[in-house]
């Protein structure tokens, strides 16, 4: 699986939240240092997406900021999806501290991807993606 970008989005607004989860600490680490970490056992590169690349500088990944700011998540994989540099892209957001890296490595991604896989959650009438797969070329000019 190493010839896998994996993609952070932390871009959000954070309007229900009231600041930004990136950075809530779980056992003394941010969220999202946590997910590159774990990110970086499985993919060959990671790279962080973000409205405003300042705040997550001092992570040492490259961040890539949106091209199209505040349009939201698709926004960000646009821009994600653009820098990547491999053909596949496992997209998750910041705030995923529990991705279990093993069970990344074991799955099947990549074998029968064609374009898009992903996995949701759903509350009340709010959709959140929570992991998704896409093969790059799909969406590349």
């Amino acid at each position: 699986m190493k010839s896998l970008t994996g993609l952070v989005l932390a871009g959000g607004a954070s309007q229900r939240m009231g600041r930004d989860k990136a950075f809530l600490e779980l056992g003394g680490r941010s969220l999202i240092e946590i997910v590159v970490e774990r990110m970086a056992s499985v993919c060959a590169e990671v790279l962080i997406v973000a409205g405003d690349a300042r705040p997550y500088t001092a992570l040492k990944v490259p961040v890539i900021e949106d091209r199209f700011p505040g349009v939201g998540v698709l926004g960000g994989l646009h821009a994600g999806l653009e820098a990547a540099s491999h053909n596949l892209t496992l997209v998750v957001g910041c705030d995923m501290p529990f991705l279990n890296p093993d069970l990344l490595r074991r799955s099947q991604f990549g074998r029968r991807v064609s374009m898009w896989s992903c996995c949701a959650t759903g509350m009340s009438s709010t959709w959140n993606p929570s992991t998704g797969l896409i093969a790059a070329p799909a969406f590349r000019p």
